[in-house]
């Protein structure tokens, strides 16, 4: 067979089928490549089909399948052979099995001729053993899905911080990219000065326009202060207070280390504009801690089938609940009457009105008038987190917080992650960027010790 120049024999692993299920067969077939499935990848698809959180994602890989299957296409194979020869691996397990299948591909005569061989994986377990069994070989790469790895600008951003002298502060001062560097709309920056008024401050700005909006110091939310433990501002809570206040300001991404304050002031925010909003919905992707779960079915209606998932948000409302009572009183008693016995017991998140959303069932829906507050956002996928967003509706504002260093998802990374994905695209310096934010929330105030932990382990 002859050498046929620039044309490369693919073998994608399941996560890469999962994580771009419409796009990515035809992406590989229109690059002119050859595409072959191992049977263990359609046998882990069809065990998938029927999961809550990726079992529509796993049912359109496998209508794309079928419409490349059945010799329909030249450059699309299925291959069920498997050859063990040489890779001494536990045929037992399914990665082994699709490592397997590409050690008889390219040993066979039938797909001789192409320019590279490539394995595609988002698993980094299954890459690194790939590697060290095919590295002798020169027409083997090992690779990452490259589509749908991001690349992080926007996310771990901190805010930037520059001196001024004579520096004209007021509520509004005009951008200047060569003076204040390029910043996001939305973007916060931290500004020390000097003037005839002040010596040695500093002031926290925010990037709307053409113009820096101050954000004043003593701003507060729901009661909440920005501020650490030692007493200094918190800037990065301070911009997430004005981006959740912010009525011009329709989505915001929270992103830091655990134990930062993110779902606190999401809720926070949500309960200070109730009456701006007919819902206040909450969400949590159901995935257990490292992606296992021994619980089983879990039994009941709606609430307490998500009430596992749901802790964090509970959590913070009693906080809020001993932290800024008055506001939360005036929550419940709105006419200041006598709190009887049975609503005072009654849980919190129907004191609160509180709509618990599975993820699950989001698609179809269009989300009006609503504050919604998705939490574990790490946890998405590119796919999942463009499905939820493209379901709000007029007058809705969705914040999404989540901590890239703790993703439970097997396939995922901080650079496929939907947290990153849906960042990357949406922050920008345009005016369509306007209504999206984010923040990076780079200080614990959970405790010392989790700061402590969050920054060592």
């Amino acid at each position: 067979m002859e050498e046929k120049e620039k044309v490369n024999l693919i073998m994608p692993d399941t996560n890469v089928l999962i994580n771009d299920p419409t796009n990515c067969l035809e992406r590989f077939i229109n690059g002119g490549n050859k595409v072959v499935i191992p049977l263990t990848v359609l046998s882990e698809l069809d065990n998938l089909k029927s999961d809550p959180r990726i079992g529509m994602d796993v049912r359109e890989v496998i209508r794309q399948i079928e419409k490349f299957g059945f010799g329909k296409n030249e450059l699309f194979e299925i291959e069920k052979n498997t050859d063990f020869k040489d890779i001494d691996l536990d045929f037992n397990k399914a990665d082994n099995l699709i490592m397997a299948t590409f050690n008889h591909v390219i040993k066979n005569k039938k797909y001789f001729g192409y320019n590279t061989y490539k394995l595609v994986s988002n698993d980094v377990s299954l890459r690194i053993i790939a590697h060290s069994l095919f590295k002798d070989n020169p027409k083997v790469s090992i690779e990452l899905y490259k589509k749908e790895q991001i690349e992080k600008v926007n996310v771990h951003k901190e805010i930037p911080s520059i001196t001024l002298k004579n520096f004209p502060v007021d509520y509004a001062v005009k951008y200047d990219q060569e003076i204040h560097g390029v910043l996001n709309q939305n973007a916060g920056i931290i500004i020390s000065y000097e003037n005839n008024k002040a010596k040695e401050k500093e002031s926290l700005f925010v990037r709307k326009g053409n113009y820096l909006q101050l954000i004043k110091n003593d701003f507060e939310l729901f009661g909440l202060k920005a501020f650490s433990d030692n007493n200094t501002i918190n800037y990065g809570q301070l911009l997430a207070f004005h981006h959740l206040s912010s009525p011009d300001v329709n989505c915001v991404f929270l992103e830091g280390q655990a134990g930062s304050g993110k779902t606190l002031i999401a809720l926070a925010a949500g309960l200070a504009q109730k009456n701006k909003y007919e819902q206040f919905i909450i969400a949590n992707p159901m995935v257990p801690l490292s992606n296992k779960s021994n619980m089983g079915f879990l039994p009941g209606d709606i609430y307490e089938k998500t009430a596992p998932w749901l802790v964090p948000f509970e959590q913070n409302l009693r906080f809020l609940e001993k932290h800024s009572a008055s506001e939360m009183y005036k929550l419940v008693n709105p006419n200041n009457k006598r709190v009887r016995t049975d609503q005072a017991e009654q849980s919190l998140r129907t004191k609160y009105s509180l709509i618990p959303q599975p993820l699950e069932y989001i698609r179809g829906q269009t989300i009006a008038d609503s504050f919604i507050v998705i939490e574990e956002a790490q946890n998405l996928s590119q796919h999942e987190i463009k499905t939820i967003i493209t379901r709000l509706g007029k007058n809705s504002k969705i914040v999404f917080c989540g901590d890239l260093s703790q993703i439970d998802i097997p396939y995922l990374t901080e650079n496929s992650s939907g947290l990153t994905y849906a960042t990357e695209k949406m922050v920008g310096t345009e005016d369509d960027n306007k209504m999206i934010a984010s923040v990076m929330l780079s200080k614990s105030v959970r405790s010392k010790l989790a700061a402590f932990a969050s920054s060592v382990l």
